[in-house]
């Protein structure tokens, strides 16, 4: 585990969040991959899951309300400013290219909406730190149409 910033990316969506990005608190993409989870753990709900790309941390609230042992990361300091607001102690300012968490923390990543943001050199670095940090399985969702 290491603590290296990739600035690219604090850069980018700090300035984003700053503009209003992501302000409605009561979104979360995230939800839809949720009827998969029964799949992931049997429906036992004592697994530790990371929602990369969290935001505001409404996910890691939502997982957390029904019982797992949710955490969260993203790059951005004022979207975990946000998590800590709603009283999240477990999310943490990171980059999905060097998640700062140990090896085999998390028996599940979840992410949705974050891949496809990545610069094409990040790819294979992120797909490591998937695999470097979980002992289990992913639940993705990455956009493959444009927006708008």
């Amino acid at each position: 585990m290491s603590n290296k910033k990739n600035e690219f990316y604090f850069d980018l969506y700090e300035k984003l969040y700053q503009t209003g990005y992501h302000n409605n608190q009561e979104l979360s993409h995230t939800k839809k991959l949720f009827p998969f989870l029964n799949e992931v753990d049997g429906g036992k709900k004592n697994i530790k899951v990371l929602d990369v790309g969290c935001s505001h941390g409404l996910a890691v609230q939502q997982l957390k309300d029904m019982g797992y042992d949710a955490y969260g990361v993203d790059v951005s300091e004022t979207a975990i400013k946000f998590c800590e607001e709603r009283g999240l102690t477990t999310c943490k300012v990171g980059s999905a290219t060097d998640l700062p968490f140990d090896d085999g923390f998390f028996d599940l990543i979840i992410s949705t909406d974050v891949l496809e943001h990545l610069l094409p050199k990040d790819v294979d670095r992120t797909i490591s730190e998937f695999k470097r940090v979980n002992k289990g399985f992913c639940l993705l969702a990455i956009a493959c149409d444009a927006e708008g």
